[in-house]
C-alpha cells in the first residue's frame, strides 16, 4: 500500500494499519514537515513504512512479475502464477502501470507493456 498524503488523524491511517496487520507492504511519500496533510506519512515511517519518491523505488522492492505477459491476463492471474496471496501483490499492477510495464486494457485484463523505442 502507497500513502501519497495523509493527516495524522484519518480513515486512510486506519486502512494502512489493518492492510499492514494482513501482511501487505506499506510505502509512503515524504512531504513537507510543515504540512499537515505530510505528518501522517512521516509517522508511518517511524513505524516501519519504507519511504519511497517513485513508483520505481517500490517496484524495487519486489521480484519482477514475470507471470504477466504479452497475452491479457486478469489482475489476480499472477498472484496464482507466483504462489502468493492476491493481497501480497494486488498493488503491483497499479506500480507496473505507473512506471510503464504493465497495460490495463478495458475489459480489466493486463498484459506487459512493449519495450518504449
Amino acid at each position: 500500500m502507497l500513502v501519497v498524503e495523509a493527516a495524522l488523524k484519518t480513515g486512510s491511517l486506519i486502512t494502512v494499519r489493518l492492510a499492514a496487520d494482513f501482511g501487505c507492504d506499506v510505502f509512503a511519500i515524504p512531504g513537507s514537515i510543515h504540512s499537515p496533510v505530510s505528518r501522517g506519512c512521516h509517522a508511518l515511517t517511524i513505524q516501519g513504512a519504507v519511504l519511497v519518491e517513485s513508483a520505481q523505488e517500490v517496484l524495487s522492492q519486489y521480484p519482477p512479475l514475470t507471470a504477466i505477459g504479452h497475452a491479457p491476463v486478469l489482475p489476480d492471474v499472477p498472484a496464482d502464477h507466483l504462489g502468493l496471496p492476491p493481497g501480497e501483490v494486488s498493488a503491483h499492477p497499479v506500480m507496473l502501470e505507473l512506471a510503464g510495464r504493465l497495460e490495463r486494457r478495458s475489459d480489466g485484463r493486463v498484459v506487459r507493456a512493449a519495450p518504449a523505442g
